[in-house]
């Protein structure tokens, strides 16, 4: 899951919003972000080459959402290290969410982030308007009941992941939430 834990957090974003390819290659992490085989960079170098390929795909394609994607990202990663960069994650989420506003995915991004920058209220009511867009999205719901289960709202929590378990019986992430509700 992706609580407090950067490193936890970097490796799931990773994993389970951001599944496509991006510009630059390889998932670059920063000293005391690292995975077995990820590159360590120190914090300087990290910043400079990531704002330098991520300032470049903006310019040359600033409506482009695959290139907005990276930059989500790529802010984001240094918000972990430096929170100044907090405004300008968000601010590219919702220039994303705005070229794009039928994609749920763009709100899951955006709803992980805010998560991450302790904004859970926001976040649920993100969940909610891609769960809207695009009822079966696992993904979403799996936050949302994470989330609820966070806040202490156990028969919230119980309504997504019983969707989930409709959808998918013996989802392995929805029983482990399930597990958490007992």
């Amino acid at each position: 899951s992706c609580d407090k834990d950067s490193a936890g957090c970097l490796e799931w974003f990773g994993q389970f919003v951001f599944s496509e390819s991006h510009i630059g290659g390889s998932f670059l992490k920063t000293e005391g972000h690292r995975g077995p085989d990820t590159p360590l960079l120190p914090k300087g170098l990290f910043t400079t080459h990531q704002f330098l390929f991520t300032d470049l795909g903006l310019s040359i394609s600033p409506v482009n959402t695959t290139v907005l994607r990276t930059a989500i990202r790529t802010y984001f990663q240094l918000s972990l290290l430096d929170p100044a960069y907090k405004d300008r994650t968000l601010e590219i989420a919702d220039k994303s969410i705005a070229l794009a506003p039928t994609d749920p995915k763009i709100l899951l991004n955006k709803a992980v982030i805010l998560t991450q920058f302790d904004r859970q209220d926001e976040a649920i009511e993100i969940l909610k308007k891609a769960i809207d867009m695009k009822p079966n999205y696992r993904e979403a719901r799996l936050n949302l009941a994470d989330l609820y289960i966070k806040k202490k709202e156990k028969n919230l929590a119980k309504e997504q992941i019983d969707f989930i378990l409709n959808l998918i019986p013996n989802d392995p992430d929805a029983l482990k939430l399930q597990d958490q509700l007992k």
